[in-house]
């Protein structure tokens, strides 16, 4: 079993975060952790314990046990690159989620969200996810953000009532301060350290 960093929350005020990593997503990326940070939860990633000794996906499954919910980001459903390869990582780990919610009881069982592209045609692709309602966004910081904050102010445990208000002024400086500390960092800043400087924003 992974241990949690000293500096971890409880389950039922952590999210487990699934979405890419890359330069091009930096801005979400950025959007999704401040906005879990300022609305009180743990945002949590398979990096998040610095492990190099267990296998990624075992990582994973037990940054999802160890979280009540999760956020899952499946804007890379198109191919890139000269082979036109897709990011299936996103998918898989979404699987997992929702196979952990419904192995468990309720109540306070796994509690997951879902984001796609506006205009999005994920029905084509993933079929499954018919039934369920994806919260959709134009792909900028503003918008995930707001995606994020909607669907986590409206769970039980939130501990945090914000609004956009609170969250959006706040973003860039984070956006700015967070780049400079994984160019300090070398691209791989320690978690603690990012939900530090996280938290040192929201209460400024």
């Amino acid at each position: 079993m992974i241990s949690r960093p000293p500096w971890a929350a409880e389950p039922e005020l952590s999210v487990f975060v699934n979405c890419a990593f890359d330069d091009e997503f930096r801005s979400s990326l950025d959007a999704i952790i401040f906005t879990c940070v300022h609305a009180g939860f743990l945002p949590w990633m398979a990096g998040s314990t610095g492990t190099i000794a267990v296998p990624r996906v075992e990582r994973i499954l037990e940054g999802l046990m160890s979280c009540r919910y999760s956020v899952h980001d499946l804007t890379r459903y198109q191919g890139e690159g000269p082979e036109n390869l897709s990011r299936f990582n996103m998918p898989l780990e979404l699987g997992m989620a929702m196979a952990m919610r419904g192995a468990q009881p309720s109540p306070g069982r796994h509690d997951w969200m879902v984001m796609v592209p506006r205009g999005h045609i994920f029905r084509e692709y993933i079929s499954d996810l018919a039934g369920f309602d994806p919260a959709a966004h134009d792909g900028s910081q503003r918008g995930v953000a707001l995606a994020v904050l909607r669907w986590l102010m409206t769970r039980p445990t939130v501990p945090a009532a914000v609004g956009p208000g609170d969250v959006l002024p706040k973003l860039p400086e984070y956006s700015a301060r967070k780049l400079e500390l994984d160019e300090h960092w070398g691209d791989t800043t320690p978690w603690g350290r990012v939900i530090d400087l996280a938290l040192e924003i929201a209460r400024s």
